[in-house]
């Protein structure tokens, strides 16, 4: 039974040392300033609802993205918007990236959806209205008014459709 004591005792002697010396090293960690952490650090932090650690982050590469971004689009504003999408993901994404390298995620989301953008922008170029083809076939312009597209039904179809989904009055 002596012998149990020593061993119990000794154990949690071990196991206070382990305790002291990993609250120590979370110490050092807290201590940094937020800027000097690693980004991984910083990941860690924020999963743990630091949130201070998160604005780190971005403040960190906010600057750098925007210009590589707008490098693609030429767009302020929408270099912009897109930057905040991709600062969106990573929060959303900070589960995952506790072992993986954030600047090169940040920077593969940021190209990919510059050029998702890109995609949206060159099909927006492409597509021509009826009433633009028969304005333009007539050599007249549309009026700002002429111009706005109005995505719902006129009057007309509604009743039609009506009448079609219940059938005559």
């Amino acid at each position: 039974a002596k012998g149990d004591q020593v061993a119990l005792s000794q154990y949690l002697i071990e196991t206070q040392v382990q305790l002291m010396t990993s609250l120590q090293r979370n110490e050092c960690i807290a201590l940094q300033t937020p800027a000097e952490s690693p980004d991984s650090v910083l990941v860690r932090l924020a999963l743990a609802g630091d949130e201070h650690a998160f604005e780190t982050l971005v403040q960190r590469y906010h600057n750098a993205l925007l210009r590589y971004i707008g490098s693609y689009l030429k767009d302020r504003e929408q270099a912009s918007d897109v930057v905040q999408f991709v600062f969106l993901q990573l929060f959303v994404a900070l589960p995952t990236l506790v072992t993986k390298p954030v600047k090169a995620w940040l920077y593969t989301v940021a190209r990919n959806r510059s050029l998702d953008e890109l995609r949206k922008r060159r099909f927006r170029k492409r597509t021509i209205h009826f009433s633009e083809l028969e304005q333009e076939s007539r050599g007249e312009k549309l009026s700002p008014l002429e111009s706005i597209i109005d995505p719902y039904p006129l009057p007309e179809e509604i009743v039609e459709r009506l009448l079609d989904i219940r059938g005559p009055l």
